[in-house]
């Protein structure tokens, strides 16, 4: 009987021990054979390792020290990610220093030669107006960085204690993480969970061999993580389907802010002290000179409905081109010969702005946009051509049009445009951390023509030309020359400057402990620590199912099909004393009152059942109502309700 135990022990022990073996050995052969393979899933906690997510850091530090310099650039990259710079390690009396932070737009994207990006300039203007300072500028600047990446950047800038640190912002949030699946699939979108990778995946995805084996058969189908990055958006659409993917589009519009606004305000944390003031300047984009991209519809059209109205915007496109009033093109990029100082001259319309012919040709071009809206409201290239025609009559009017459209596209790079809502929190950030605001937009549309922000600033999108880059440096340098740092003897009582060894030091562990998505490890990462404050409202309604309007006290009640396990999203806006119940179809309550503005009900049987507008608080007041999940609901009228529940 012992020999048998011991055999069957032994038999256990192979049985396990057997594929433990063999995983150990894939694991150190593919180490052996093919090195360490970074092909992470895609999830808002990997997709630090993307193409555009690479982080360079992990490989080489941004700053490190040689002999008595600063040297500024990822030793082992040769793309065109960051600014290769040196400067003293140690500041004198006389010495200011300013350093900024982001993305391309910062590092000086697509200018190659020196002086080609707006820090650049910041440093003349400012050296130009206090010639008895010299002024250090720390271009920390790296193409592709979001805010999470920003936040790793501060902790290895930090040991540098800038005097000034000016921080441009927000595009790259709203195109690099915002469309990963793991990144919505924490939070809940309008009561929808969607889709998440599976953890047995994500389990596998840590060891060496089976990323190998992901991104080799992801080579021999051609889809490779770079092509992800920029082919998120049809993937998502194709995944999700177009209803989803709208909601999928109305989260990403209100929770990459919220999420961008929590990295930064970490950020200010981390560096504002006594020593250092912070800048923070909100992302423009191009506004006239831009088409939008990727746009969506909601509420979702059928497949009719929505081949109609594609129907209808080309028909309207052809004419506006033979009307010479289309919209203006920006010329394609091409990085090796542009010049910083070449003006770029989008290509336009042959009708000029304001022209008779103009206002004549838009007229009835105006008209057919309004009933495109009301099919549509949110079809960004309906406001965008609304805009394009506003030019010629009114300019303000046309600025509006613009920034709709602009906060109407969902956009993945390098097509993206920094909506409003990460501009509101750049200045709310400002607001809550005692940072200092720089307002762009102010200057840049007195700098545009006719007001309205173009290719005349910008060289695509979101970049920005010399002339551009001028008129940030202005508004950064004219803030930074009012802090104290620069009155007289304003950098006396700062903060001591360190020892060189205890420098290379404090640099080589802060690029050593601090890596995004090392170990999972992102700053503010996980959007369920969001506080509801942190949260902006969900938008209004843009095509209410239906309306009504309550007296004092009184209820209405609508009857709809139900089925097990159905899902109702709602969204009730209105008078702040209304609220929704559900109830069986005799009237008896069984849920309520629901959350407002947007809530989540599900079905618990079949049959029908009712939906129930109440006001509880005596006052009464319009409303309206968008749902989805059921085909129709039927007005079944004044309804009486308990009291009881309703206070």
């Amino acid at each position: 009987m012992p020999a048998a135990r011991a055999s069957w022990a032994s038999r256990i022990a192979l049985a396990i021990g057997a594929p433990l073996v063999l995983l150990g050995l894939l694991e150190a052969g593919s180490h052996l054979t093919v090195g360490y393979v970074d092909y992470p899933l895609p999830g808002v906690e990997d997709a630090a390792d993307h193409i555009f997510f690479a982080t360079p850091e992990r490989i080489s530090p941004i700053f490190r020290v040689d002999g008595d310099a600063i040297v500024t650039g990822f030793e082992t990259k040769s793309h065109f990610l960051v600014r290769s710079q040196q400067f003293p390690a140690l500041r004198t009396p006389e010495t200011v220093r300013i350093a900024f932070l982001g993305g391309s737009s910062v590092q000086g994207w697509p200018f190659r030669e020196p002086g080609g990006s707006f820090p650049d300039i910041v440093g003349e203007l400012l050296q130009a107006r206090f010639p008895d300072r010299r002024i250090d500028i720390i271009n920390a600047g790296v193409g592709g960085y979001n805010s999470f990446q920003l936040v790793d950047v501060a902790y290895q800038l930090a040991p540098l204690n800038p005097d000034v640190v000016v921080v441009y912002a927000g595009h790259n949030d709203q195109g690099y993480y915002g469309f990963q699946q793991e990144f919505l699939s924490q939070v809940s979108a309008s009561g929808r969970s969607l889709l998440s990778i599976r953890r047995i995946e994500r389990q596998a995805n840590r060891l060496n061999f089976f990323r190998y084996a992901r991104r080799a058969r992801d080579r021999a189908a051609k889809r490779s993580v770079g092509e992800d990055v920029f082919n998120g958006t049809a993937d998502q659409r194709s995944l999700l389907g177009e209803e989803r993917f709208a909601t999928f589009a109305e989260a990403h519009g209100t929770l990459v802010p919220a999420v961008f606004g929590k990295n930064l305000r970490e950020l200010v944390e981390l560096l504002a002290d006594d020593d250092t003031t912070v800048l923070l300047a909100p992302p423009l984009s191009n506004l006239r000179d831009h088409a939008p991209t990727e746009m969506v519809h909601r509420p979702v059209l059928s497949e009719a409905d929505a081949e109609a109205f594609a129907s209808r915007m080309e028909g309207l496109r052809q004419r506006f081109g033979e009307a010479g009033v289309g919209p203006r093109v920006m010329p394609v990029l091409n990085e090796t010969w542009l010049r910083f100082e070449d003006p770029v001259q989008p290509t336009g319309p042959r009708v000029a702005v304001g022209a008779d012919a103009a206002r004549q040709a838009c007229d009835p071009f105006l008209e057919e946009l309004k009933e495109l809206e009301k099919l549509s409201p949110s079809w960004a290239e309906v406001s965008f051509l609304r805009g394009t025609c506003l030019m010629h009559t009114d300019p303000g009017e046309a600025l509006a049009a613009f920034e709709t459209a602009r906060d109407q596209t969902y956009a993945l790079p390098p097509r993206q445009r920094a909506w409003g809502g990460m501009q509101d929190a750049v200045e709310q950030t400002a607001a809550r951390t005692g940072a200092r605001f720089v307002d762009l937009r102010g200057p840049f549309r007195a700098a545009a023509e006719h007001g309205v922000p173009g290719g005349e600033l910008f060289v695509d999108n979101l970049h920005f030309s010399g002339a551009g880059a001028r008129v940030v440096a202005a508004a950064v340098a004219d803030a930074a020359a009012e802090l104290p740092v620069f009155a007289p003897g304003g950098a006396d009582g700062r903060s001591p400057e360190p020892e060189l060894v205890n420098l290379r030091r404090t640099l080589r562990e802060a690029a050593d402990e601090r890596h995004f998505a090392g170990g999972l490890d992102i700053p503010g990462s996980d959007p369920l620590i969001i506080t509801p404050e942190d949260v902006p409202p969900p938008p209004p309604c843009l095509a209410p199912n239906l309306t009504g309007e309550l007296g004092p006290g009184h209820a209405q009640a609508f009857r709809f099909r139900s089925t097990p396990g159905q899902n109702l999203i709602l969204r009730l806006d209105g008078a702040p004393g209304l609220s929704l119940w559900m109830a069986d179809i005799g009237g008896e309550m069984t849920a309520g009152p629901l959350t407002r503005p947007v809530a989540e009900w599900t079905s618990p049987g079949d049959g029908e059942a009712m939906l129930i507008v109440a006001d509880h608080a005596g006052v009464g007041g319009a409303w309206e109502l968008c749902y989805e999940g059921v085909p129709t609901m039927e007005d079944d009228g004044a309804v009486t309700v308990p009291v009881a529940p309703l206070q």
